[in-house]
């Protein structure tokens, strides 16, 4: 008799050991310390190896811009606010058909510090300075450097079924 209450003791024991493994492992997925079913950790050069459509992958801001770089995720939208830490040379090499960009670095919550680039074809040229304050809406993509923030304007194409970005300093907001 006692064999057979040690057993059914073991055996409940395994249920609730592998119930809480799946918890934590939810729980870790849903933070982002994880890749989900329909992601995939990033390569070697800090992107998103998904072979899904940008669209698709694209997510609603779900955490912190230091919970996204810990968490290597990508195609996640952000509202963040930091400090200007460094002015980037602007990026106007259009001879591929792209857009202009401002660039600068970031630091946001949690010590990191993001690469901008504010596209100025699109949107009005922000007049920042080293120092100054911002808040800002974006698409965070990671890099091991602390990721880049990009699309901080209105959507160009109505595809990709967001309602865009935009930096808001001293009471206005460029997008």
């Amino acid at each position: 008799m006692k064999q057979a209450h040690k057993q059914a003791g073991a055996s409940f024991l395994y249920k609730v050991g592998a119930v809480l493994v799946a918890a934590a492992i939810t729980i870790a997925v849903k933070r982002g310390w994880l890749p989900g079913p329909n992601q995939s950790p990033s390569g070697p050069s800090g992107t998103s190896t998904s072979s899904l459509p940008p669209d698709s992958r694209s997510q609603l801001a779900t955490g912190t811009v230091r919970e996204l770089f810990h968490g290597r995720r990508s195609d996640v939208w952000v509202e963040t606010t930091g400090r200007v830490e460094k002015l980037l040379p602007d990026d106007t090499d259009t001879s591929d058909n792209s857009d202009k960009h401002q660039k600068f670095l970031l630091l946001v919550p949690g010590d990191i510090t993001v690469l901008v680039a504010h596209n100025i074809s699109t949107a009005r040229r922000v007049p920042i300075r080293q120092g100054d304050s911002i808040t800002l809406r974006g698409e965070y993509e990671y890099t091991e450097k602390g990721g880049t923030i990009h699309f901080t304007h209105k959507p160009k194409y109505s595809s990709r079924g967001v309602q865009g970005g935009w930096i808001e300093f001293k009471g206005a907001r460029y997008e």
